[in-house]
């Protein structure tokens, strides 16, 4: 499941993070401080997609990016003044 960090303010954009190659399978061990300084400082949901590494880059994006769509749909059920915003996407 993808990892979530709120700010503390009215959320303005979704950034979708993925991290590096080795460390992108757990980012809240290896980025949680930053991510959540992203969310703060951006005002921004940020959503931290694991993914294990593949040589089947096509796979790998497509399941990244399943992740990231049912982690928004979840958010957005739970708090619908979230159906509109903005998706920025960060990596690493």
């Amino acid at each position: 499941n993808s990892e979530v960090f709120f700010p503390r303010s009215r959320p303005k954009r979704f950034i979708h993070f993925l991290g590096g190659a080795f460390v992108g399978v757990s980012p809240r061990l290896f980025y949680e401080g930053f991510l959540q300084d992203l969310a703060e400082k951006c005002e921004a949901i940020v959503i931290a997609t694991p993914f294990q590494l593949s040589f089947d880059y096509d796979a790998m994006a497509e399941a990244a990016a399943a992740k990231f769509d049912q982690t928004v749909s979840r958010l957005t059920a739970e708090y619908p003044a979230c159906t509109d915003l903005p998706v920025v996407a960060v990596g690493h």
